[in-house]
């Protein structure tokens, strides 16, 4: 499954380390995910979300403000792997962040007696890997660029799921077997409306869904569907909620306009999309 980012040949896993024929070897951190992130000549080091976005985004999916969103989404990845003929279905979470989504379907899979399931996610931080192998050792983690080639093997993942990260459909339309899937969520409009009130947020594009669709070719749309909640949040809680968002990176946004008030609803909305090829 895991391929190296050198040579391109396949990885195995021995007791601390991953090697392949050529000799190339990683080493499996103590808490159990592996860098395969190469640094090339020329060529900067992704920027990963922050320890603070991570730890924030913890909190925030802890405290179930999400459910809605993981609920559609683990019905549509069920529904999607349901149609894979393999003995082993793989899933592969891009951006995973801390592990929350992958990690909670996982145990949910196997709670259920579905163990013919192999779980793989990738990001660009390492603490983001760090905390989601930490936290969901039934998983295997590691540290990979969404921009180069990911280290995954050809034709060898049913199901990609892509929550609110970058993509690279080139490299999906490599990894993914011809029955794949890819479940992608990003955000629409309305996401965080009421607190643009307060803040001045990132602006969200009008044709986000068209540009993400035009993009994917030839991948196209099985399903779409905008799933919402609208929490009532603490002043803390949305400063925990934007913490975790890409407005963290823009300090002058993250600064209240005027005083919040103790209770704000605030609306979360998402779109759904699962695309496989015609």
């Amino acid at each position: 499954m895991l391929i190296c980012p050198v040579c391109t040949s396949p990885l195995s896993r021995h007791t601390k380390t991953f090697e392949c024929p050529q000799r190339h070897t990683f080493d499996i951190a103590k808490e159990g995910y592996v860098n395969l992130l190469v640094s090339k000549k020329g060529v900067s080091r992704p920027e990963g979300d922050h320890r603070e976005m991570l730890h924030a985004r913890r909190e925030v999916l802890g405290a179930g403000h999400f459910a809605f969103l993981q609920s559609a989404l683990f019905k549509m990845l069920e529904a999607a792997l349901a149609k894979d003929s393999d003995s082993l279905s793989t899933i592969l979470d891009v951006g995973c962040g801390e592990g929350y989504y992958l990690g909670t379907f996982a145990a949910q899979q196997a709670a259920a007696g579905n163990l013919n399931q192999a779980y793989f996610g990738f990001d660009a931080s390492k603490e983001a890997v760090r905390l989601a192998a930490k936290s969901h050792p039934g998983c295997t983690f590691f540290l990979a660029d969404v921009f180069h080639s990911i280290p995954i093997a050809t034709r060898s993942v049913s199901a990609i799921t892509v929550l609110f990260s970058p993509r690279n459909f080139q490299e999906f339309a490599r990894i993914l077997k011809a029955t794949g899937n890819i479940l992608i969520a990003i955000p629409t409009p309305d996401h965080f409306k009421e607190l643009r009130e307060y803040f001045d947020l990132l602006k969200i594009e009008e044709e986000k869904e068209q540009r993400l669709i035009e993009s994917a070719a030839p991948y196209v749309v099985r399903e779409s569907h905008i799933v919402e909640a609208q929490p009532s949040l603490t002043a803390e809680q949305v400063h925990s909620l934007l913490t975790m968002s890409p407005n963290f990176r823009h300090t002058a946004r993250m600064q209240a306009l005027k005083p919040l008030p103790a209770s704000i609803p605030t609306t979360l909305s998402v779109q759904l999309l699962r695309l496989s090829l015609p």
